[in-house]
């Protein structure tokens, strides 16, 4: 069983994303902010996280920076999640260091491959490491 984090400031939808991961057989934590998401990283390290590019108290690309730059966290799988498809919000992130990214709306199966991606791949080079 994997442990994800989803950092998003809208409740619903990450309730919605919380229970789609639980329903996998993953556990799922939400924060609203990229500040909880950095002290609670700390108390217990993540398989992954969903990460809204945009949260409430600034950019998740700034979270998605300090996760990368922190030995301890940076090959923990990110995903950016963003609204819209501006490709150069896209590549910003990719060349940031996230993992994959998904642009809102998704399918929520289109979450859980991605997710499962991330963690497969993660858990082919033994966990160990930069991005996967």
């Amino acid at each position: 069983m994997s442990y994800v984090i989803v950092v998003d400031d809208d409740e619903m939808l990450a309730g919605m994303l919380c229970d789609l991961l639980a329903a996998k057989g993953h556990t799922a934590a939400h924060y609203r902010t990229a500040e909880l998401l950095r002290q609670r990283m700390m108390f217990r390290r993540p398989d992954a996280v969903l990460l809204e590019r945009s949260v409430a108290d600034g950019s998740g690309m700034e979270a998605l920076a300090d996760i990368r730059s922190d030995p301890r966290l940076a090959g923990i799988p990110v995903i950016m999640m963003m609204a819209g498809h501006e490709q150069s919000a896209l590549l910003a992130a990719l060349r940031a260091g996230a993992s994959d990214y998904m642009t809102k709306p998704f399918l929520p199966a289109e979450l859980l491959a991605r997710v499962d991606g991330v963690l497969a791949a993660r858990a082919a080079i033994g966990g160990q490491g930069g991005p996967a």
